[in-house]
Protein backbone atom coordinates (compact mmCIF):
# COMPACT_ATOMS: atom_id res chain seq x y z
CA UNK A 1 0.00 0.00 0.00
CA UNK A 2 1.38 3.37 -0.98
CA UNK A 3 0.75 6.25 1.35
CA UNK A 4 1.02 9.88 0.35
CA UNK A 5 3.42 10.84 3.14
CA UNK A 6 5.89 8.10 2.27
CA UNK A 7 8.69 9.19 -0.07
CA UNK A 8 10.03 6.97 -2.82
CA UNK A 9 13.39 6.75 -1.06
CA UNK A 10 11.80 5.53 2.16
CA UNK A 11 9.79 2.91 0.22
CA UNK A 12 12.97 1.65 -1.46
CA UNK A 13 14.77 1.45 1.87
CA UNK A 14 11.85 -0.41 3.41
CA UNK A 15 11.90 -3.03 0.66
CA UNK A 16 15.69 -3.33 0.81
CA UNK A 17 15.34 -4.40 4.43
CA UNK A 18 13.40 -7.53 3.44
CA UNK A 19 15.71 -10.52 3.60
CA UNK A 20 16.77 -12.13 0.30
CA UNK A 21 15.36 -15.44 1.48
CA UNK A 22 11.88 -13.92 1.90
CA UNK A 23 12.11 -12.23 -1.50
CA UNK A 24 13.07 -15.50 -3.18
CA UNK A 25 10.28 -17.35 -1.35
CA UNK A 26 7.77 -14.76 -2.56
CA UNK A 27 9.01 -15.06 -6.16
CA UNK A 28 8.87 -18.85 -5.95
CA UNK A 29 5.27 -18.77 -4.72
CA UNK A 30 4.23 -16.33 -7.48
CA UNK A 31 5.90 -18.50 -10.12
CA UNK A 32 4.24 -21.65 -8.77
CA UNK A 33 0.84 -19.93 -8.71
CA UNK A 34 1.20 -18.70 -12.29
CA UNK A 35 2.30 -22.14 -13.48
CA UNK A 36 -0.63 -23.87 -11.78
CA UNK A 37 -3.36 -21.49 -12.89
CA UNK A 38 -2.24 -20.45 -16.38
CA UNK A 39 -3.69 -22.03 -19.48
CA UNK A 40 -1.74 -24.60 -21.46
CA UNK A 41 -1.09 -22.06 -24.20
CA UNK A 42 0.52 -19.62 -21.77
CA UNK A 43 2.63 -22.39 -20.22
CA UNK A 44 3.90 -23.40 -23.68
CA UNK A 45 4.91 -19.80 -24.37
CA UNK A 46 6.77 -19.65 -21.04
CA UNK A 47 8.56 -22.89 -21.85
CA UNK A 48 9.69 -21.55 -25.23
CA UNK A 49 11.00 -18.39 -23.58
CA UNK A 50 13.00 -20.45 -21.08
CA UNK A 51 14.71 -22.28 -23.93
CA UNK A 52 16.30 -19.10 -25.27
Amino acid sequence: MTSKWETEDSRILKFMNISPKKKLQWLYEINRFLTNFSSGKINKIRQKLREF
